[in-house]
Parts: structure tokens; C-alpha cells; sequence
């Protein structure tokens, strides 16, 4: 599982390169008018924590990101306020292509490491 390092308090923001399934390192391809879903679950918890912004990842306009299979996930300072330094936190990003919106697929799966403020300036 891929680990992605945050900050305490802090708003977040990154592009992520997605991959087709059985790790081959084939990026994804998606279409427009798919569905994404970004969620942060605390712990072993089902119910997620909080909902992230989620989209395809343009590149400031010189892509469309679906067809590149790269997502842009960000949440908020409030957000990040919920998170605790050395919690365990899973970010899951999940993904329904509009031909079959009731399929459901985890296309993202990572740790959060959270630092408290003050350590990674």
C-alpha cells in the first residue's frame, strides 16, 4: 500500500497515478462521465471520517486525466484538523464507469501519515 505524508491541520492536495488491476504498472484508463469517490476512513472504521473533493487530474487544461488514468484528490484545513499525528488513516478513492454506474471499484488505496505541524516545513 502506497503512503502519502500529511500534515496535521494542513489542507491537501495531490494528483495520483492510477494503474490497471494486477500490478502491472499499465496506467488506467477511464471515460468521461465516469464517477469518482474519495473518502478518509480512521482506523479499521467502515464509516468514513470525512468525504474528499475528487476529479480527473488535467494538468492546468493540457489533458482530460481520464483518459491518463490520473485523479486529483484534495481535502480541506478543516478536514485536515480531524486528522490526530501518528493516527492510522486510509485515503480510498473509488471509481463507476457511466455505462454501469452500480459497479464500484477501488482504484486507490493508501495510508495517511500523518506529522504533526511543524515537522515537515
Amino acid at each position: 500500500m502506497s503512503v502519502i505524508t500529511v500534515v496535521q491541520g494542513d489542507a491537501f492536495s495531490a494528483p495520483i497515478q492510477t494503474y490497471v488491476r494486477g500490478g502491472s504498472r499499465v496506467p488506467a484508463v477511464y471515460a468521461a462521465g465516469d464517477t469518482l469517490n474519495a473518502f478518509v476512513y480512521q482506523g479499521g472504521s467502515t464509516t468514513p471520517l470525512f468525504t474528499c473533493a475528487i476529479e480527473f487530474y488535467t494538468a492546468n487544461g493540457t489533458q482530460d486525466g481520464w483518459g491518463q488514468g490520473q485523479v486529483f484528490v484534495s481535502y480541506t484545513n478543516a478536514q485536515g484538523a480531524t486528522l490526530i499525528a501518528g493516527g492510522l488513516y486510509t485515503l480510498i478513492v473509488t471509481w463507476s464507469p457511466l455505462t454501469n454506474p452500480s459497479q464500484v471499484e477501488t482504484i486507490v488505496r493508501a495510508k495517511l501519515s500523518v506529522e504533526p505541524v511543524g515537522v515537515l516545513t
